[in-house]
């Protein structure tokens, strides 16, 4: 009992060390890219979007592009759709792997579909059917050592107003790094967004220059029924100790998110429970930020919950897991939205 309240009190204090940077930044503005600003993945959406330090898999490329060097050096791809209202559709696709002992790479697309709708002109005069069509392509890599990684993402972005002619372009850069603070604490931290300015092909040839999001964030895992076993080394002749992944865990991780536009960070806090190697259940939400211009605990102006089905097939020649989650959608109007993932590994 000693030893977990050593580790929450080591977790929560490591957090509001890393947070006070975030909380430095000043407040900007502009609102071009927001569906940048909406969680990818369904295991990161069950975690309130906490993923900053946890970012173990493809769609870790959104959240922290120092993530990848820490993968096996086996492919992994992770397909996500969330159909949302009103015709809304939000996916991605993400490839990713270690190369060697140090390096990692990743790549992938973010897509998010407003639906179509009427529009008009100044006089109410109908000008056809007009859709939004928001996209980035993403190119990331990550070098690590043993303690900690580094990376950096090269993204292009498109928004498209199909049925006007209008589309804006913009190229946009994501810096990140992981560090092993302890055995079982790690710290994350991301800049994302940096130099993003879309520049429209109107006749105005107007600019929006898109938010920068700074996050940073801790987690740790705590074994329930972690197994170890000691061999003794075929070169030396000493005995080693090796430990087995536990199958039983609990995974914590607490991010703080700050937006340009935003008066302050929102504290997010996610949790995971596994009792067994094929079930895994989350959830997560905002315990502090900004709602209705005010600063409060607990606004939940961000939350999500969600499950994961790790069935092992022996006829198919991969691993893979089923991600199912469910979060706040203020849009909508039963003020929810479901997400799906698919995680491969190769």
């Amino acid at each position: 009992m000693n030893t977990l309240r050593a580790i929450l009190f080591t977790f929560v204090a490591a957090a509001l060390c890393g947070t006070g940077i975030v909380f430095a930044q000043s407040t900007g503005s502009g609102l071009a890219g927001a569906y940048l600003l909406r969680p990818v993945g369904a295991r990161a959406i069950g975690l309130g979007g906490a993923y900053t330090a946890i970012a173990n898999e493809p769609t870790g490329l959104f959240y922290n592009p120092a993530f990848s060097a820490f993968l096996p050096d086996r492919p992994q791809i992770s397909l996500m759709t969330s159909p949302l209202e009103f015709g809304r559709t939000h996916a991605s696709v993400v490839y990713a792997q270690s190369i060697g002992s140090q390096w990692g790479i990743s790549a992938g697309m973010n897509s998010f579909y407003n639906g179509s709708f009427q529009a008009t002109n100044a006089q109410g005069s109908s000008l056809g059917n007009f859709s939004n069509q928001q996209y980035d392509i993403v190119l990331g890599g990550s070098w690590r050592n043993d303690f900690f990684a580094v990376g950096a993402n090269a993204k292009y972005l498109i928004d498209a107003l199909t049925g006007s002619g209008s589309t804006g372009k913009t190229f946009a850069f994501d810096f990140g790094a992981k560090v092993n603070l302890i055995d079982i604490l790690t710290f994350g931290m991301a800049i994302q967004n940096i130099g993003g300015r879309y520049d429209w092909n109107s006749i105005t040839g107007s600019k929006d220059i898109i938010p920068f999001t700074i996050r940073a964030g801790v987690a740790t895992e705590i074994g329930i029924n972690q197994e170890e076993y000691v061999v003794r080394s075929t070169i030396r002749g000493e005995p080693e100790t090796i430990q087995l992944p536990s199958t039983q865990y609990v995974l914590l991780g607490l991010d703080a998110v700050y937006n340009q536009h935003d008066k302050s960070p929102t504290l997010v806090l996610g949790a995971e429970y596994s009792p067994m190697a094929l079930l895994a259940v989350r959830v997560g939400g905002a315990v502090f930020g900004e709602k209705s211009g005010q600063n409060k605990f607990l606004p939940l102006t961000q939350w999500g919950g969600g499950l994961s089905v790790k069935p092992t097939i022996e006829a198919i020649p991969f691993l893979f897991s089923v991600e199912y989650a469910i979060s706040g959608d203020a849009v909508s109007g039963s003020g929810v939205a479901h997400h799906i993932s698919l995680i491969m590994q190769f």
